[in-house]
């Protein structure tokens, strides 16, 4: 929820509204394939909450959890969103979806409610931490309960270093060892160690000093790309300065992983992008893609700060 996603819907209609966009889908015979976040989100509660046996009082209602403003009349479109969904399951139940704010809620008799209706899930969006109330009801199955206190385990990028640092491992099923060898880069907690990188032992430290063309060094908690410095893009002043931070604080470096050229739309016409693939992964359902891309010529971090922008995928 903290990435950023859950507007694709309303993003792919007004992509729809495009003549040539239309006339380009027509003309190859395509259809208008997207897999709707919003509604997997939902459609996930959904099952999470009747596994647990919930909704027994004939409704089942889910909290937004948010700390400012949703813009764009989006409260009430996740409203209408949650409704449909709801009726698209066919689910014996009514139920209602209620943004919030942490004031507005309260453990009351066992349960999660707000005002006196009873909320059988919560889906926090903010970054100011869960809410307290909420993690007691999650362990006794009374709610369910998505990001809470582990997401800040879970969201640090620590485990990207630990996956890739024990990728080899017995833990792991052959399948999930091949997955991790194929598709993570190499990563490493930032401290003064030995790592093995590119078939050679390295002190950590001469590492960064030596290959910075091949490495990226990341905070493992920040968003937005405003904590990510990419070796080959960046001076010596700053790469050194990002080195002495890095073994300051909770950083990781990785190998560098440059991306395939995409052509995307610019002011004089199309021309060469970088991009960033976000997929959802909701339990093991599938939710979606989020793309972030950026003109080629811009270089360093893909970010819609430095020039880039958002855009969706379509599955043909």
């Amino acid at each position: 929820a903290l990435l950023g996603g859950t507007e694709s819907r309303y993003r792919t209609e007004l992509y729809q509204q495009v003549p040539e966009l239309n006339e380009f889908f027509e003309r190859e015979g395509l259809a208008w394939a997207h897999c709707d976040t919003t509604r997997e989100i939902f459609a996930h509660f959904f099952d999470e909450a009747m596994r647990l046996g919930l909704g027994r009082e004939g409704s089942l209602n889910l909290g937004l959890l948010i700390d400012e403003e949703l813009r764009y009349d989006a409260a009430e479109r996740f409203r209408r969103e949650y409704g449909h969904a709801l009726r698209e399951r066919g689910l014996p139940v009514a139920g209602e979806l209620f943004p919030c704010w942490s004031g507005d809620l309260s453990n009351n008799g066992g349960v999660l409610r707000i005002g006196d209706t009873r909320l059988h899930g919560l889906l926090e969006m903010t970054s100011h931490g869960t809410y307290e109330g909420g993690y007691p009801l999650a362990v006794a199955e009374e709610l369910v309960l998505f990001n809470g206190p582990i997401h800040w385990l879970l969201g640090g990028k620590e485990n990207l270093a630990l996956l890739s640092e024990h990728q080899d491992s017995e833990r792991f099923a052959p399948e999930e060892r091949e997955m991790l060898r194929a598709h993570l880069p190499w990563t490493r907690v930032v401290s003064p160690k030995e790592v093995r990188f590119d078939g050679r032992d390295w002190d950590l430290p001469s590492l960064l000093a030596e290959r910075r063309n091949d490495l990226v060094l990341k905070a493992c908690v920040s968003l937005g790309g405003k904590d990510v410095v990419i070796g080959c893009a960046s001076t010596d002043e700053e790469w050194q300065a990002a080195v002495e931070t890095a073994f300051e604080g909770r950083w990781i470096v990785q190998e560098l992983a440059t991306s395939k050229l995409y052509l995307g739309l610019a002011e004089d016409g199309a021309e060469a992008h970088d991009m960033v693939w976000g997929p959802f992964a909701l339990g093991d359902r599938f939710g979606g893609t989020m793309l972030r891309l950026q003109p080629s010529a811009v270089g360093g971090a893909i970010n819609v700060s430095r020039g880039g922008s958002v855009t969706s995928l379509y599955e043909v």
